[in-house]
């Protein structure tokens, strides 16, 4: 291996073959087969890796952001509504309302189920007996046995 330790980057000839069939949107599996039918053994594990690191750095000020669809929708109708560029008047505003609406409707569903799940959990912890923060467990009598409840304990002489 050279100084890129990578196999494709290693031979020059070979690298610019495959960046060319990469660029053009072969698989990495299918391009790991024409490249044995030229003489060049290279795994398909080898290509993803050589693609990765092939690829310009994303350029300085951008972001990698992973948005979630209905918040997008949402956002751009309640963005169109303020800015006054969709009517709500109009036909198509209306039904640019209700796209927005109905991602809406997703996006609280979710935020309930989210709350739903995280209440069952807290549910199941003190169940379990875990750390509920609430009470500290109840006092054991010499038996062994709890008492639920307030008690005063009576003299018995």
């Amino acid at each position: 291996m050279g100084v890129n330790s990578c196999k494709v980057c290693d031979d020059p000839i070979a690298c610019r073959a495959i960046d060319e069939e990469l660029v053009k949107g072969l698989t990495y599996a299918a391009l790991s087969r024409l490249m044995g039918l030229r003489g060049f053994k290279v795994g398909a594990d080898t290509l993803s890796q050589h693609d990765k690191h092939r690829r310009p750095a994303a350029p300085a000020g951008i972001a990698k952001t992973k948005k979630d669809l209905a918040t997008l929708v949402r956002d751009q109708v309640h963005d169109g509504v303020e800015k006054g560029e969709i009517d709500l008047l109009d036909r198509h505003g209306q039904g640019a309302i209700k796209v927005g609406l109905s991602a809406e409707k997703l996006i609280d569903g979710r935020e309930a189920r989210t709350k739903d799940t995280k209440a069952v959990i807290q549910l199941a912890v003190l169940l379990a007996g875990g750390p509920a923060g609430l009470l500290p467990p109840p006092d054991l009598l010499e038996d062994g046995n709890t008492l639920e409840g307030e008690y005063v304990p009576v003299d018995e002489s």
